[in-house]
């Protein structure tokens, strides 16, 4: 299990309460002032199975929507794309491709 970049900056996140804007490759952009910082997920497989995939994962709360998806909408155990509701985002799944933080400079981008 790969404790990744992406991980490291959304901790860093949550530790000093900052303000950032998640971007999406399918349009979606919100801002998130509140997340839980990063945590072991799996998913809902038994432990037997060849896709059973134990991951970092962290939750964020959506302040505002800034542009809905243009293209697919993100699957439901992600989470619910709602102002005030949470979306959970990894590396291994349901990655952004950039966060931003408040004043608009780029903080962590897909490589």
């Amino acid at each position: 299990m790969k404790y990744s970049n992406l991980m490291k900056v959304l901790d860093i996140c949550c530790k000093n309460k900052t303000l950032i804007t998640i971007k999406w490759n399918n349009g979606c952009i919100f801002k998130s002032n509140r997340n839980y910082g990063s945590s072991e997920a799996y998913t809902t497989l038994d432990e037997n199975d060849d896709a059973y995939k134990e991951y970092f994962a962290c939750i964020v709360n959506i302040l505002e929507i800034i542009q809905y998806p243009v293209e697919k909408q993100f699957a439901p155990q992600y989470g619910k794309l709602a102002v005030g509701s949470y979306l959970e985002i990894s590396s291994e799944f349901n990655e952004p491709f950039q966060i931003c933080s408040e004043s608009g400079t780029i903080i962590w981008e897909k490589s």
